[in-house]
């Protein structure tokens, strides 16, 4: 079913706008996003994502590996600048892919894709650390 998605699972540059916005402040922030997705080696697949915001001079940049991948699931692990390496788990079907993270320390979050087209994903995240900061992230990706 892997095959239905040529995001995460294929390799290539994916770029997409949206918007953010955190539970401290109400107003929502405009954002650029561009991932890399190499080639699965053994299947494992080391993918990199940038963030940019808008009027922000640096970016924000995680790094997601996707292994153990079989019908219907995989396992994510997630490496950024402000945690250690985070494992989750995700799921995919035609339509969707997801996946979900929590960690011992109380972070947790969760990024849906939906496909959109044969190249085009809409999609949806939340993530909360253990004091209770909120992230919320609506937007689309294209690949280039």
């Amino acid at each position: 079913m892997q095959d239905n998605h040529t995001f995460i699972f294929l390799p290539g540059v994916w770029k997409g706008t949206g918007k953010i916005s955190f539970n401290v402040n109400p107003e929502e922030i405009k954002f650029s996003t561009e991932w890399t997705i190499n080639e699965a080696i053994d299947n494992t697949i080391h993918c990199s994502q940038k963030v940019l915001m808008e009027n922000m001079d640096e970016s924000v940049c995680n790094k997601f590996t996707v292994s153990k991948i079989v019908p219907e699931s995989f396992q994510i692990l997630l490496e950024n600048h402000s945690e250690e390496k985070i494992p989750g788990t995700g799921i995919f079907d035609s339509e969707k892919i997801a996946w979900e993270f929590r960690n011992m320390d109380g972070f947790e979050g969760f990024e849906i894709y939906e496909k959109d087209g044969e190249n085009k994903y809409n999609f949806h995240a939340e993530y909360i650390t253990a004091d209770k900061f909120r992230t919320v992230i609506d937007g689309s990706i294209e690949k280039k």
